[in-house]
């Protein structure tokens, strides 16, 4: 493994003019605000993810995932290992099936395309190295005998009242290398020797020992056209398929600085919400007795498959009927008569009533003989709920007594580890 300083910042956290500058960083990549106890604006990290240039490498991590200081006092092993984690998130909410209906193709921004990497290494794993297949016809014994040539170059003679043909001519195939297989071992050993130990990568070693040939930075431009010109004269889709991507690997290869490589996850907040979904229909349990805490763990894990899932109503406000309540995690378990209405908080902090909490309940609370309400923060240590709301009884008509929403801080690490399993 060969080692790299890494720079850690976090989501949502102030980010030093000098990791900006030196990285390259700018845009989307942090905001400006004032901050109070440093008594100026300031910039703060606006994305997760990884920024590679020469021997360095910085890793934003998201919000409440871990203590940067104490990040920073890992071994260099442990902090690549929690890097991969991260970036596994990343690469699952945009990269699967299932997720891509939610994720926001400008939310991943990156000068390298991983999709096509995918796919080249498809290809490869399907079909080996591209390969052209020629077929020569020569004299022999061994091998197809092709009966057309053989009738019409070769010698007759008859022995034993038989028609013998001498010599036999044979097909041969010769699989030869060419730009396009060039080309594959560049994207494969390439991508892996940027983000081998950063990304959940698939091996490369049947085609490391042949290294990373630079022409293919160098002449981008040039062999790009060579392999459009290639695709032109390929019949078969998968092949055709293969030359497409790895011109488009090529392209974003050398777009921008040759130096310094990215993948950014702006609005981590979108796949925190998908992330704690799955997160609760595999661990949640059920509230305790005394409504206080949310119980988790596979100790209370249900059979019962999928049960939270985003709920979209409509129809509550007569003056605008289109206008839709869409609580993030919504069940309603029947076998209780209670209904869980949850809301992802992918925040630094939480700092006011949350209205729109309250607005769920009232308007919900018909569903169900009980209404739990809560926000799901990301959260560094154990998981553990507090009450975040809790309404004096004095405020409220008799009707809608002993309100409150709990406030649970999920271990944002267990939650997108959940995630990312399969």
């Amino acid at each position: 493994m060969n080692t790299l300083k890494i720079d850690v910042v976090k989501d949502g956290q102030p980010l030093s003019a000098k990791l900006c500058q030196y990285y390259g960083l700018d845009g989307r990549d942090f905001k400006i605000s004032y901050d109070a106890a440093a008594g100026r604006n300031l910039a703060f990290a606006n994305f997760v993810g990884i920024v590679r240039k020469g021997d360095r490498l910085l890793a934003s991590l998201p919000k409440h995932y871990a203590d940067v200081e104490q990040f920073s006092d890992l071994s260099y092993r442990d902090k690549v290992g929690e890097i991969k984690l991260i970036m596994s998130s990343v690469l699952e909410y945009n990269l699967s099936s299932e997720y891509r209906t939610y994720a926001k193709s400008e939310d991943l921004e990156s000068n390298f395309s991983l999709s096509s990497f995918y796919r080249i290494y498809d290809y490869y794993q399907t079909y080996g190295l591209y390969h052209e297949d020629n077929q020569r016809i020569t004299k022999g014994y061994k091998g197809n005998i092709s009966w057309k040539k053989t009738i019409k170059k070769s010698h007759k003679l008859i022995g034993g009242g038989n028609l013998i043909f001498t010599p036999f001519y044979v097909k041969k195939h010769q699989n030869n290398e060419n730009l396009i297989t060039q080309a594959m071992v560049f994207a494969i050993n390439y991508t892996v020797q940027l983000f081998g130990d950063f990304l959940d990568l698939p091996s490369n070693s049947k085609i490391a020992s042949r290294g990373i040939d630079n022409v293919f930075l160098a002449n981008a431009d040039k062999i790009i056209g060579q392999l459009n010109v290639l695709q032109s004269h390929i019949f078969k889709d998968a092949d055709k398929a293969l030359v497409m991507n790895l011109i488009i690997f090529l392209r974003e290869a050398n777009t921008g600085s040759f130096e310094t490589k990215y993948i950014k996850q702006y609005d981590y907040a979108n796949l925190w919400e998908k992330a704690v979904e799955k997160y609760l229909n595999g661990h949640f349990a059920r509230i305790n007795q005394d409504g206080h805490q949310l119980l988790f763990g596979t100790e209370h894990s249900s059979d019962e498959g999928m049960r939270f899932a985003k709920l979209s109503d409509n129809g509550y406000n007569l003056a605008h009927p289109g206008w839709r309540l869409e609580p993030d995690h919504y069940w309603l378990d029947g076998s209780t008569g209670t209904q869980y209405i949850f809301d992802s908080k992918y925040y630094t902090k939480l700092t006011d009533l949350n209205h729109k909490q309250l607005v769920y309940h009232f308007l919900f609370r018909k569903r169900a003989a009980r209404t739990v309400d809560a926000l799901i923060m990301p959260e560094e240590g154990e998981t553990r709920t507090e009450k975040y709301v809790d309404l004096n009884n004095d405020w409220l008509p008799e009707a809608d007594q002993d309100i409150a929403i709990l406030l649970t801080h999920l271990n944002a690490r267990d939650v997108i580890q959940c995630f990312v399993q399969h």
